[in-house]
């Protein structure tokens, strides 16, 4: 994990720790585990250590305890549960790791799949759509999503040197 991304969920969770709304968003604490399944990217292991779970708007990202009963979406792509990681969610939409290339695509079950359509690398992914005002592609009205206002009163994070 990065260090821009280390730094912005600092900034989040401190405005979510500042916020009296708490029905906003959910980042858990730090994984205390010593050591994760080897079914769990090591890329996600990394997030696990910032924040064991988050629940950031329409995006839910699994904790460490229950994210391999959520493999189900992984085992239907090509390349199955050996290629694929499931780590969470947008609304009715999956959120899964490209394992061998650590590229992150949103699955929906009633559209096609297509493998050029990658949202990034995780920490990319993170940084930019889960902490920051590219959220606001996954939500039809963004003025009134409370997570999307609350990201923009975090600022925005420096360009990466």
């Amino acid at each position: 994990m990065n260090a821009l991304l280390r730094s912005r969920i600092g900034l989040v969770r401190l405005a979510l720790e500042n916020n009296a709304d708490s029905t906003i968003g959910f980042l858990a604490l730090p994984s205390t585990h010593r050591t994760f399944p080897p079914e769990i990217p090591l890329s996600y292991q990394q997030f696990l250590r910032e924040a064991d779970g988050a629940a950031c708007g329409v995006v839910l990202l699994f904790e460490s305890d229950d994210i391999l009963k959520y493999q189900l979406p992984a085992k239907t792509l090509p390349g199955g549960r050996q290629r694929w990681f499931c780590f969470g969610s947008v609304d009715e939409a999956s959120l899964l790791l490209d394992v061998r290339m650590n590229a992150v695509y949103r699955v929906d079950p009633d559209e096609a799949f297509d493998p050029d359509d990658s949202l990034g690398d995780l920490d990319h992914f993170l940084l930019t759509c889960v902490f920051d005002t590219e959220y606001q592609e996954f939500v039809a009205d963004p003025s009134a999503d409370a997570w999307f206002q609350l990201l923009k009163t975090c600022g925005h994070p420096a360009p990466s040197a």
